[in-house]
């Protein structure tokens, strides 16, 4: 809920301004509205960083395993995003695409870099080990929600629940932050390339038949994606049971049922609501 209201003191704070460098503005509200409120919050719960923001180090096939991974759910995430744009608009599209003169340097860093490295350490780091005492596939789902409501825009919705669920599946398995975002940045970098490639040539319309196309290409491409996270896992399992000797508070997201928390709080419910309302007008 903080996110939320930052979010947007964070909008009128800059519109007030009147900056004129879309992509700087992109920037600052990254920093403000993401990466501010993260500050307070360690700086106030005095929390340790490290562990809250799961910054620990992945090895070499880890590292193989997550840039293969984040090219693999690239069809699902078109998918899924073009089985959106059949009930919404694209309002995102229509935001960046007078963004495409700008140098593609300059939109991987503002469009790239920044979402993916601020709204991991807020969801992936801050907000998902704030669900230790959940159950992983409850926590998973919550953040998923959660990250999908922060884009505010109910045709991001679907595709940003289902890669919020999996990078929280891949930050428990990995400890690292980092696995999270080298994905997201690919994804994000991937887009900001089509972007700069589609300038001048005028966008086909999103129809069901393109759509059914999209389908078929992710449907091809979930067996790779099914081994590659199979292989993901078994690895990190191994990982994981050898940090538990050392440390045994690093298998989090598995509490005792009779103490769990719960997932799904009164912050959540009001978010959810603001969120349809704000999608509905």
């Amino acid at each position: 809920m903080a996110l939320m209201i930052s979010e947007f003191a964070t909008a009128l704070f800059i519109s007030s301004f009147g900056i004129e460098n879309q992509l700087i503005e992109v920037c600052i509200s990254y920093g403000l509205g993401f990466g501010l409120p993260a500050l307070i919050y360690l700086k106030m719960t005095k929390a340790n960083i490290k562990s809250t923001l799961f910054l620990n180090e992945m090895n070499i096939y880890n590292f193989i395993l997550v840039i293969l991974i984040s090219f693999a759910i690239i069809p699902a995430v078109y998918f899924l995003s073009g089985i959106s744009v059949l009930v919404f608009p694209n309002v995102i599209s229509a935001n960046i695409t007078p963004l495409a003169d700008k140098s593609l340097p300059e939109l991987i860093i503002c469009l790239a870099l920044f979402p993916a490295v601020f709204e991991e350490i807020c969801y992936r780091g801050v907000i998902f080990s704030g669900y230790g005492n959940v159950s992983l596939k409850k926590a998973a789902i919550v953040c998923g929600l959660l990250f999908a409501m922060a884009h505010l825009s109910a045709q991001q919705f679907l595709y940003s629940f289902a890669v919020g669920v999996l990078f929280c599946f891949m930050t428990y398995y990995t400890k690292s932050i980092y696995a999270t975002t080298i994905t997201h940045f690919i994804l994000n970098a991937v887009q900001v390339v089509s972007l700069k490639a589609s300038v001048g040539v005028e966008a086909a319309p999103i129809t069901l038949s393109s759509v059914a196309t999209l389908g078929v290409f992710a449907v091809s491409s979930l067996p790779i994606l099914a081994l590659l996270f199979f292989a993901f896992i078994k690895i990190n399992s191994v990982h994981l049971r050898i940090l538990f000797v050392s440390n045994e508070n690093i298998l989090q997201h598995n509490p005792d049922k009779r103490y769990e928390e719960k997932a799904v709080t009164w912050p959540v419910i009001v978010i959810a609501v603001i969120y349809i309302l704000m999608a509905a007008f």
